[in-house]
């Protein structure tokens, strides 16, 4: 009789946890070319994803100060059309800065937004747009015009969160967004040679703790990129994409000179990259460890629920080095 008793609570516990684990998972496509690999397809599919944040284009300054949209998707993969889009537009803060006219700026990206989705998914509606910008105190007036203006023909319009702003609401403003995308990545300095610049939980728990709180709702956006940090030897430091530990470990031109940094011993190309003599490769990357410890700290924090996670991103390379038990 006791351990039919204890059996029950047992299947009670279990089927309250599952039915609380509401989290769903999607990715963010942050590429120039809007392809979609079989790779891709499949372990979207396994993970449950059935919403895609597709980058549709950026927007930034040309040199002689006028705001300009530039890599702008020109085709993209039919294969997208079997999820749901969410257009994401980046716009950096200098844009903000050039005393532009606010409503014909916000005009200028809905209707491009717009001509771009419906001529790449007629066969869905345009519901939902996320704008990625990293707003300041002096720029936050006409970002946040910027916005009030979009919701007015979008249905959902979402934004993204630097830590910063989550820490100090009072100084940076609240955006009046329908929910916000707090990005758990790019957290360190580039420049610091002894730490993990794209992920580090030391330099999170100094931002967002038990006591962190959000006046909107918000989703979690998590890196699963690597990239190796090369500086030379007159200062200059440059990025190499997706290089790991893995491809370093036998490569006869580089030595190990700590857990993250590589000398390289003479002049060479790594994935393309031209790499002097002398120069130091700092790997950062993030491992499926990596990941497990970042979400056991988030998921346990009393005052924020994520109802989503969004990956950063969605290409082959990256996602190879993560099973579908790493990602759910």
């Amino acid at each position: 009789m006791i351990k039919i008793a204890i059996y029950c609570c047992l299947v009670i516990v279990l089927i309250s946890c599952k039915s609380d684990n509401k989290t769903t998972i999607s990715f963010y496509h942050w590429k120039n070319d809007a392809s979609l690999s079989n790779y891709e397809l499949k372990k979207i599919d396994s993970c449950g994803v059935d919403k895609i944040y597709l980058r549709f284009f950026d927007v930034t300054l040309t040199e002689d100060k006028k705001v300009f949209p530039v890599s702008v998707l020109r085709e993209i993969d039919k294969n997208f059309n079997a999820y749901t889009i969410v257009p994401v537009v980046y716009i950096t803060n200098e844009c903000f800065k050039q005393h532009l006219s606010v409503d014909s700026f916000a005009n200028q990206v809905e209707g491009l937004i717009n001509q771009m989705f419906q001529h790449h998914f007629k066969t869905q509606k345009l519901g939902e747009i996320q704008i990625d910008c990293d707003w300041t105190v002096e720029t936050k007036d006409d970002y946040f015009k910027f916005i009030h203006i979009l919701k007015k023909q979008f249905n959902v319009v979402s934004n993204t969160i630097r830590l910063h702003q989550l820490k100090y609401p009072t100084i940076t403003g609240i955006p009046p967004v329908d929910y916000g995308v707090l990005m758990m990545y790019n957290t360190g300095d580039i420049n610091d040679s002894l730490n993990n610049s794209i992920i580090n939980l030391k330099e999170i728990k100094q931002y967002i703790s038990d006591k962190s709180s959000y006046n909107i709702p918000l989703k979690l956006a998590l890196p699963l990129f690597s990239w190796g940090v090369v500086k030379k030897t007159d200062g200059e430091v440059k990025l190499i994409n997706n290089l790991t530990h893995e491809d370093l470990k036998n490569d006869t031109t580089c030595i190990k000179i700590d857990a993250l940094n590589y000398k390289v011993l003479f002049d060479v190309y790594i994935k393309g990259v031209y790499i002097p003599q002398n120069a130091i490769v700092r790997i950062e990357e993030v491992t499926p460890k990596v990941l497990s410890e970042t979400k056991d700290y988030l998921y346990n924090l009393k005052q924020l629920n994520w109802e989503e996670i969004i990956y950063y991103h969605l290409d082959e390379e990256v996602i190879r080095r993560f099973n579908v038990n790493d990602l759910k």
